[in-house]
């Protein structure tokens, strides 16, 4: 759903029991435009270990350690993770091993470097 909020409303609204996963390599772009453009790789490494976490636990454990070094800096890059973050790690509840294929080409794409 991508931060689309009526969207994701009318979504929860016909699917109850469901959830929304946020596309990490959309949330990635967002806060990498939000990052001087020295420092991309630096914070690009820091979203890959929150969303390489083998479980939700250890995401949040790397998050809370984002949010720390990056939110003097780049305080609206961390703003941004920070409205997404549990939308965007939610597939660690359900064991998806699928996330270093998405992210070991989307993070190294030519706009985030």
């Amino acid at each position: 759903m991508d931060g689309l909020s009526g969207l994701e409303k009318v979504f929860k609204e016909e699917f109850y029991n469901s959830s929304v996963q946020r596309c990490q390599v959309h949330l990635a772009r967002n806060v990498l435009s939000k990052v001087q453009v020295k420092h991309k790789k630096e914070v690009a490494d820091g979203l890959r270990s929150i969303f390489y976490a083998t479980s939700k636990d250890k995401a949040m454990e790397f998050f809370k350690e984002f949010k720390n070094k990056y939110d003097k800096d780049f305080p609206s890059a961390v703003k941004s993770l920070s409205n997404s973050i549990d939308s965007s790690i939610i597939r660690h509840a359900r064991k998806f091993c699928y996330l270093k294929w998405i992210l070991g080409g989307a993070l190294n794409h030519k706009y985030m470097v």
